[in-house]
């Protein structure tokens, strides 16, 4: 569990690789903070499915929680273009 926010809590980032390359993804938090439970132990919630499904990243929980246009998304961390 994270005990701090995520430092992009509030930003918009653009996803750099994976299914959803290309776009603009607003941040929210880490999801274990938003869950309350890693993204693993989500059943049937559809954003830990999706994420599940589309995505071959680490089994970690580096793992953001925000919207892309109104959908809520899981998005690995690795996964965003982070500019300094």
């Amino acid at each position: 569990m994270h005990a701090e926010p995520s430092p992009y809590a509030g930003h918009h980032l653009r996803i750099s690789s994976g299914a959803l390359s290309g776009f603009t993804f607003h941040v929210e938090d880490w999801w274990d903070r938003v869950a309350g439970k890693s993204w693993k132990f989500c059943d049937g919630n559809p954003a830990c499915i999706d994420y599940a499904l589309r995505e071959r990243t680490p089994l970690d929980d580096e793992v953001l929680y925000g919207k892309i246009g109104g959908l809520g998304k899981l998005v690995h961390i690795s996964q965003l273009e982070i500019q300094p």
